[in-house]
């Protein structure tokens, strides 16, 4: 079970769903859309499922760069080809193909059907995960964001697991409405009224917890350290979050169509331009959050 140490100077967005196990009936499962939209990090801590851990810790990942972020596109049934496909483009070893297909295909026919549950109500045009082999240390605190040649237009449904016998350590801080009103103000006027939705997005985060790797920037943080077999839901674009320490991990990272979500307002453009608006011509308007 993960441990939480949750700073009293920041909101308490946890949000624990312990009703939730690999037993659980699907038909029993809540959808956690309202939430997870509403900006939650929601921990599931008794949702178990039966993965290797000595496994994936003993994938000799950190020889291949491609394993930081393992792109694969998943089916139902997630098809042999799909992973081989992603394995070869991240030059993966191919004495491994067998075995990483094993654990990977294992992994996805116990979590997909809970994943839809979880996500009960929203359409998918994308099916994809991403396998986080390499060992990651003091990732800078930052909201999700994009380049502009890598604008991504729609909804995601966001899972996390750590595959690992270790754990995987994340700070969290900041929601992105707290970092409108603490450092809007100081997003440059030009990029509020001449830039994309999109740019005005990143020099936000950029503004609030720079563009570096640091780990003085002085925001405070609730720390977390997510066990083996941990698995937590977030909207990443909505809390800021580091990973201080982890090695294997993967993120269910579905497209979700805009028009599915349940309140299209929390897409991250539309956060966005909220904000914008509020600065323009030096103003800055509050974001009345919902509650926590």
């Amino acid at each position: 079970m993960a441990h939480i140490f949750k700073n009293p100077n920041l909101k308490d967005y946890f949000h624990i769903a312990d009703g939730v196990t690999a037993e659980t009936p699907l038909a029993n499962i809540p959808s956690f859309v309202q939430p997870y939209e509403d900006g939650k990090v929601l921990y599931f801590p008794n949702l178990r499922f039966n993965i290797d851990f000595d496994f994936w810790a003993k994938v000799p990942s950190e020889q291949f760069e491609g394993f930081k972020k393992m792109l694969c596109y998943v089916d139902h049934e997630t098809q042999p080809e799909l992973i081989a496909r992603a394995l070869k483009k991240a030059n993966g070893p191919p004495e491994l193909y067998e075995l990483l297909w094993k654990n990977m295909s294992e992994l996805f026919r116990q979590v997909m059907p809970i994943y839809y549950r979880i996500f009960a109500g929203y359409q998918y045009s994308i099916k994809r995960a991403v396998w986080r082999l390499n060992t990651t240390l003091n990732e800078n605190l930052h909201f999700d964001t994009y380049k502009d040649s890598e604008i991504f237009p729609e909804h995601f449904a966001r899972m996390f697991i750590n595959l690992d016998n270790q754990p995987r350590i994340w700070h969290t801080s900041y929601t992105v409405d707290e970092v409108y009103e603490k450092f809007g103000r100081k997003v440059s006027q030009k990029v509020i009224e001449t830039t994309s939705t999109n740019r005005f997005w990143r020099e936000l985060n950029h503004t609030a917890f720079g563009k570096g790797h640091e780990w003085w920037d002085g925001s405070p943080r609730h720390v977390i350290y997510f066990e083996p077999g941990d698995v937590w839901v977030v909207d990443s674009r909505q809390v800021s979050h580091q990973i201080y320490y982890g090695r294997r991990a993967i993120s269910i990272d579905f497209v979700v169509t805009r028009d599915s979500m349940q309140n299209p307002k929390k897409h991250y453009l539309d956060l966005a331009e909220t904000y914008r608006e509020g600065l323009r011509g030096g103003r800055q308007l509050l974001v009345t959050s919902p509650a926590i």
